[in-house]
């Protein structure tokens, strides 16, 4: 996985978290990042709830190459401690 641009964006309407599936509401601030794999490109749309557990993620060296849906629900499985509350 290739990350190709990364910003912040205000929601103009509703999406879904690819990283929990939580909703993303109108006027919520999430980050959007465009990634090329196996030379096709993706976004990938994050809430700001999720933003510190990813970073927990890669300082640990989780994933160090990206990350999957799959592979956060694993990460909150290894780590019984993290309060994480999808909305």
């Amino acid at each position: 996985m290739e990350a190709i641009a990364r910003y912040k964006r205000k929601a103009r309407k509703e999406h879904i978290c690819d990283t929990c599936g939580s909703k993303i509401y109108k006027g919520e601030e999430y980050e959007i990042q465009t990634n090329k794999f196996d030379g096709k490109l993706y976004t990938w749309k994050s809430c700001y709830h999720c933003e510190p557990l990813v970073k927990q993620m890669f300082e640990e060296g989780f994933f160090p190459d990206g990350y999957t849906d799959n592979d956060f629900e694993n990460f909150l499985s290894d780590h019984p401690e993290i309060e994480f509350k999808r909305r």
